[in-house]
């Protein structure tokens, strides 16, 4: 029996996610990593001739999710492929406002999420990509989860465990989260897709796929989504009221500056007019004391006057 069968024959079309009617392989990933060559790969068809666009830019081809349905095993699955976070046309937030449509489409919930990864060393770029997947999605979202790695050297895709040795201490703390789910995509490029190697590592990954024992359902999702609006709103909040504990606290400042310099002012005004009045007072006694001195030179002059006349009729006598 066939391990996988296309739910079609005729040549294969990709298409946007309308109507996902069993579990879902949701594919998600920075731009450029390879998701829909993996897409495609997972559902029988040449990597870059499949339903799934692909190209060799840095720019996401995939612009909406898209999907396409397939047996493996005998059981009906939907492989959506989805934009790439880090897309320089978009914001983050916006492609995973998009991918967070489609799982609200899937109804049969997600069977399993594939983290597409380029192989090489895991950048503080992938670690974010990582990162806001995950918050997206929530902690539970890490036992529905599979890392798959592209672009792998010949080395490491005949013989992974030259691969695993190489992991550093974030990556290895990465997919101990994921319960150690992970494994290589060959490169297409180097790989015939009907090489031993390529069959044996795309079987690999199709059998985590179909050994996940639950699904990752709409629900759960839900639950995720209140919760991160309810924090987003706590510190949308929290970020209000800062901002008008500074907004007052400058708003006072500014009032005591106001009245501190108002009360300088008015101290400054007080000391002038103070000054001022001593410089009156101290014009004015200057101007008696000058009244004084001309009354007392005055009195004298009389005095001598009455003296002289008065020796005068003393010796008329």
């Amino acid at each position: 029996m066939q391990e996988f069968i296309l739910e079609s024959q005729i040549t294969p079309e990709a298409t946007l996610c309308s109507d996902i009617c069993s579990p879902a392989i949701l594919i998600v990933g920075k731009t450029g990593a390879g998701k829909s060559t993996l897409g495609n790969i997972l559902i029988g068809q040449p990597a870059y001739e499949g339903p799934f666009k692909t190209s060799n830019s840095f720019d996401s081809v995939s612009q909406e999710c898209e999907t396409f349905g397939m047996f493996m095993a005998d059981r009906h699955l939907n492989v959506v492929d989805t934009p790439g976070i880090f897309d320089t046309e978009r914001p983050d937030e916006v492609t995973l406002a998009k991918i967070g449509e489609v799982v609200q489409l899937c109804s049969y919930g997600i069977q399993a999420i594939i983290f597409v990864l380029e192989a090489g060393r895991f950048t503080a770029e992938q670690e974010e990509v990582v990162r806001k997947i995950t918050e997206y999605f929530g902690p539970e979202s890490l036992g529905h989860t599979i890392v798959v790695f592209t672009k792998c050297n010949i080395e490491q895709t005949v013989d992974p465990s030259v691969m695993s040795g190489a992991f550093n201490e974030q990556l290895r703390s990465l997919l101990s989260t994921v319960d150690g789910r992970w494994a290589i995509v060959p490169n297409p490029d180097v790989f015939d897709e009907r090489d031993d190697v390529f069959i044996q590592q795309i079987s690999h990954i199709r059998q985590m796929i179909l050994q996940m024992m639950s699904v990752y359902t709409i629900a759960l999702f839900e639950r995720v989504r209140q919760t991160r609006e309810t924090q987003s709103r706590i510190i949308e909040e929290d970020r209000t009221w800062a901002a008008q504990q500074e907004e007052d606290r400058l708003r006072n400042l500014a009032q005591n500056e106001a009245l501190e310099a108002l009360e300088r002012r008015r101290a400054e005004q007080r000391r002038q007019a103070q000054q001022e009045l001593e410089a009156a007072a101290a014009s004015g006694q200057n101007r008696l004391n000058e009244q004084v001195r001309n009354l007392e030179a005055q009195a004298a002059r009389q005095r001598q006057d009455v003296e002289e006349m008065q020796r005068r009729i003393n010796n008329a006598g």
